[in-house]
């Protein structure tokens, strides 16, 4: 007999015990279970059981929480306030009290990503960001140079929620605008480029604040090889001059 079998002998076994009368009593298992006890049983919650972290997290000026080294939008109203945070495996739930003001797929395996919605920002930051489009920020950069084009296409496509990179994209938008111009931030992107394929804005400013136009071109990205140290670091003087 296999362990189906086994199972469905049981199975009737159990159906013939509940069914039997009780010994000194009126009834059976059967009768008292379906009379007595059904009626006050409930449903399963529609969601699994999950173990969950309870935190507490201050909401920062830009309306989002800080979740191990990630950053979830609130509604905007709770500015400064410390609100509770329920973090399971996939869910990052924020709560006012008991009410629960926000949840968000939660991002593991990166840092520095911000999931935002759009109900959550202010009214004035919701109304600039609806006068944008991925196309109007790609005809933007298209006036700056291919290197910027290829740049503002890698942030647009970085992100599920398009909207989601729009600030980025003001962010890179805003270089142009500061000293060196158009032609440090084609540069910067193209430095940026070289070493990524998905260059952010965080790398595109840092480069663009350690370099200038006319500087010698960056390496070609080393893939996989990591950091490639020149022969002469073997020599025996580190590679000093």
């Amino acid at each position: 007999m296999g362990l189906a079998e086994l199972n469905e002998a049981i199975f009737d076994l159990v159906d013939e015990i509940n069914a039997r009368p009780f010994q000194k009593r009126e009834d059976s298992r059967r009768i008292v279970f379906e009379r007595d006890e059904r009626p006050l049983l409930h449903p399963l919650p529609p969601v699994r059981f999950e173990l969950a972290d309870l935190r507490k997290g201050k909401v920062a000026p830009n309306y989002h929480l800080q979740i191990d080294r990630n950053f979830y939008s609130v509604p905007a109203r709770l500015l400064g306030q410390s609100l509770d945070v329920r973090v399971t495996s996939a869910q990052v739930e924020v709560f006012d009290g008991g009410e629960r003001v926000a949840c968000h797929a939660r991002m593991v395996g990166v840092r520095g990503r911000y999931s935002t919605v759009a109900v959550h920002m202010p009214e004035g930051h919701r109304r600039h960001l609806a006068d944008w489009t991925p196309q109007r920020f790609e005809t933007w950069a298209e006036t700056i140079g291919p290197n910027t084009l290829a740049a503002i296409g890698a942030i647009l496509a970085s992100r599920k929620i398009v909207e989601q990179s729009y600030r980025s994209c003001l962010g890179v938008m805003s270089l142009a605008k500061k000293p060196g111009g158009i032609g440090r931030l084609e540069d910067a992107c193209g430095r940026a480029l070289a070493a990524t394929p998905s260059p952010s804005y965080t790398l595109i400013k840092k480069l663009w604040s350690a370099c200038h136009p006319g500087d010698p071109p960056p390496p070609a990205s080393l893939g996989d090889a990591g950091f490639v140290r020149p022969s002469s670091y073997y020599s025996g003087d580190g590679g000093r001059p």
